[in-house]
């Protein structure tokens, strides 16, 4: 089941997120807060019986320079044992779905890995092409 995330996801988000990110990244509290009070990023979640096997997060980008809104996957994650089977490309498809009914995105953009292949792999396979952008990052 696809669908967006509930506060009683929060436990296996978090810990979803830990496999995903680290530990140390985020707190439970945290990841609560985020589910029932952020109004510019949705959290999708794939659901096998009754547990969380993947997450996909997708915030809303306006700007005053753009007349169009658009919206950036931010993150795509699927447990190793559920990789392969379409969670992934069904949790972006409805996070796009999603995304273009509730705040009238046209556009989509994500970021991976250079060497995530079977990432760009998938991205490809939904209709995402390759940019020339280069990412710069500061803490």
């Amino acid at each position: 089941m696809i669908r967006l995330a509930k506060p009683e996801d929060a436990e296996q988000l978090f810990l979803l997120n830990q496999e995903f990110n680290g530990k140390d990244v985020v707190t439970l509290d945290i990841v609560k807060d985020r589910i029932n009070n952020n109004e510019s990023e949705i959290i999708v979640v794939s659901k096998v019986g009754e547990a969380v096997v993947g997450f996909v997060c997708a915030q809303e980008m306006k700007s005053f320079c753009y007349s169009k809104i658009y919206a950036e996957i931010t993150e795509v994650f699927v447990t190793k044992e559920y990789r392969r089977r379409g969670y992934a490309s069904k949790m972006i498809e409805f996070a796009q779905k999603y995304c273009q009914e509730n705040f009238a995105v046209e556009n989509f953009q994500l970021f991976t890995g250079r060497s995530n292949k079977s990432a760009q792999k998938l991205y490809k396979s939904l209709g995402y092409c390759k940019d020339d952008a280069i990412l710069y990052r500061k803490s």
